[in-house]
């Protein structure tokens, strides 16, 4: 009868240190992948860009925008009111249509169109969610 009681006794203290390890795990892994920054998010080509627009961009005078412009598919001429000056780089165009020195590249554009698209789905699908007050797009002006 003795040995039946310090074998259980054995097999308790044996299951409590494992119930330990166990739960020291299950705590520890959470806060490791926690803790793991994220790689950035792989502009490719729309990284060239500092506005990158699929329908229109609009200007309220005077902007400063220091980067590449482009607008794709749209015609160059939903560009309302933004002028060569007001852009340190390129203004890039589809078409013709658009304000004067822009720059027609219909095939670029629609390429870092392609890479935007690929950019938004592969951040949207990341985990764990960032979550805090700089995601709160009402909360400011991204101009300052």
């Amino acid at each position: 009868m003795k040995t039946c009681t310090s074998n259980a006794a054995g097999i308790a203290s044996r299951l409590t240190r494992a119930l330990g390890v166990l739960l020291t795990v299950a705590v520890m892994v959470p806060a490791v992948v926690m803790s793991q920054t994220l790689a950035p998010v792989n502009l490719g080509s729309a990284g060239n860009f500092a506005v990158l627009a699929g329908s229109m961009v609009t200007n309220v005078p005077a902007s400063a925008i220091t980067g590449h412009v482009g607008i794709s598919p749209a015609a160059g001429s939903t560009y309302a009111g933004l002028t060569a000056a007001e852009v340190t780089g390129t203004i890039y165009a589809v078409d013709a249509s658009g304000p004067p020195g822009s720059v027609v590249a219909a095939s670029m554009l629609t390429a870092a169109q392609g890479d935007l698209t690929i950019a938004y789905n592969n951040a949207a699908g990341r985990t764990p969610v960032p979550t805090g007050a700089f995601l709160d797009p009402g909360s400011g002006n991204i101009g300052v």
